[in-house]
């Protein structure tokens, strides 16, 4: 945990690899700060489009799509002692009243062999908090050609600041 929270990139990059490595497959991945892929340096790397209005617990939203165009971020895939970037392309759900984005909806896919392809789905609904956005739930699911391989529905709360050098 110490060395996920760290600024070393490097460090979480090993730490994920190991945990890979320990057969924790699609365990790896950290779909919270997803939105930090849209950053104003990243944003030439995606084509926007107006999508459809939604709702989200009872919220009205509008969606855009996404599809990332370039750039060497995306989603991050630890396997076999290598570590695959893939584009992303989905939807960006941003409150009506405000434009705040409350959901990020993502795909990813590669191909294993021929035709048979893994795609990566995530859902990561987001919360207000008095430190900024923070993911509140994360879905995701993994498939091999149609088959589900994995599945995580995760839930988060209780938001506070950490105070440098002492653990929770």
């Amino acid at each position: 945990a110490i060395g996920i929270q760290s600024e070393d990139d490097e460090l979480k990059h090993r730490l994920l690899e190991n945990f890979e490595r320990n057969r924790l497959e699609g365990a790896v991945t950290d779909f919270g700060p997803l939105i930090l892929l849209f950053t104003a340096a990243a944003r030439p790397h995606y084509t926007f489009t107006m999508g459809h209005q939604r709702r989200l617990n009872g919220v009205p939203m509008i969606a855009l799509d996404y599809t990332q165009t370039s750039g060497a971020t995306g989603l991050t895939v630890f396997h076999e002692r290598t570590m695959n970037v893939r584009s992303t392309h989905g939807e960006i759900w941003l409150r009506t009243e405000d434009l705040l984005p409350l959901r990020i909806i993502m795909d990813a896919e590669t191909t294993v062999t021929g035709t048979l392809q893994v795609r990566d789905n995530a859902v990561v609904d987001y919360t207000p908090t008095p430190f900024g956005l923070a993911p509140a739930h994360i879905h995701h699911m993994q498939y091999l050609g149609p088959d589900l391989l994995v599945e995580n529905d995760l839930q988060y709360s209780g938001y506070q600041r950490l105070t440098p050098g002492i653990l929770p």
